[in-house]
């Protein structure tokens, strides 16, 4: 729980929070749900064999686009020590924000070349 507090605060000191992210945190800080906010920060969302998939929300255990970049950047890192040449296929489809997410990954490859 510890933890998870320190991660909580450590994410709405973020200057670069986006607006309707930091609102939906305050709106439910306010109306007392900091304990099931918070398990949105027990851990990170992990990638298993579907992919990055989770609840939406804020926080490092929840789709959103801040875990994307992360994870984006994660394999960009991976491609760029492994591979002489790389190149990298983006999609997205009809569920939630899927295209929001394409653009945030298609950002951070650009930005790693």
């Amino acid at each position: 729980m510890e933890n998870s507090i320190k991660e909580y605060n450590l994410w709405i000191s973020q200057k670069e929070l986006d607006a309707d992210m930091f609102c939906i945190q305050e709106s439910k800080l306010q109306e007392g749900q900091i304990s099931l906010e918070l398990e949105g920060y027990h851990q990170e969302l992990s990638f298993g064999t579907s992919g990055l998939r989770g609840i939406m929300g804020a926080g490092t255990n929840r789709m959103n686009r801040y875990v994307v970049r992360k994870v984006t950047q994660g394999v960009a890192s991976y491609i760029k020590k492994n591979y002489s040449d790389p190149s990298f296929v983006i999609a997205y489809d009809c569920r939630m924000n899927s295209e929001e997410f394409a653009k945030e990954a298609a950002c951070v490859m650009a930005a790693n070349g």
